[in-house]
């Protein structure tokens, strides 16, 4: 059984991706200056596993995942490290969105990023999505979005998702 932090997490993560029929990968990664966590095109051949069978791709997939990257069981730490890679002058999250951004605070580099990034989901006709997911123990309480973080997000847009979990055998003390 995993151990908890002292506000109930077991394990927290999160998940951006781009999904659509005309994605092309390398656009994303060139965008991010990032390697994928996972990415195909659609009709392409991909492998969850070295010794899985290959799977066909319904439609194009790219997505990086904080899992195996950020060891805190801290959803907010997740959030931090996925915007630093979509607004890389960290100008936005200074402790944590104590104020909304503005085109001042938001620095060139962001700008043409974010840029980059919406042309592209427009252009080729894709979703993105933030999925932010966490477990915890009964009477845990899940993590928050902070407004200004889904506003960002609505602005590009990208859609937030929550899959949040209570193991309901064990209650925080």
């Amino acid at each position: 059984m995993a151990k908890s932090n002292p506000d109930g997490t077991l394990h927290t993560f999160v998940m951006f991706r781009v999904t659509g029929d005309n994605l092309i990968p390398d656009e994303i990664t060139e965008i991010f200056g990032l390697l994928p966590s996972l990415s195909y095109r659609k009709d392409e051949e991909y492998r969850l596993d070295k010794s899985d069978s290959p799977i066909k791709g319904k439609t194009g997939v790219w997505y990086f995942s904080t899992d195996k990257i950020i060891s805190s069981n801290r959803a907010s730490d997740h959030l931090v490290f996925l915007l630093g890679l979509l607004c890389p002058e960290g100008t936005l999250w200074g402790s944590l969105f104590p104020v909304a951004p503005s085109t001042q605070s938001v620095g060139k580099k962001t700008l043409i990023k974010l840029g980059q990034l919406q042309k592209t989901l427009h252009k080729r006709e894709l979703k993105a999505a933030v999925t932010i997911f966490w477990h915890g123990i009964g009477g845990a309480r899940p993590p928050t979005i902070p407004r200004v973080v889904s506003s960002l997000f609505r602005e590009i847009p990208i859609e937030v998702e929550t899959d949040f979990e209570i193991e309901e055998g064990r209650h925080v003390a």
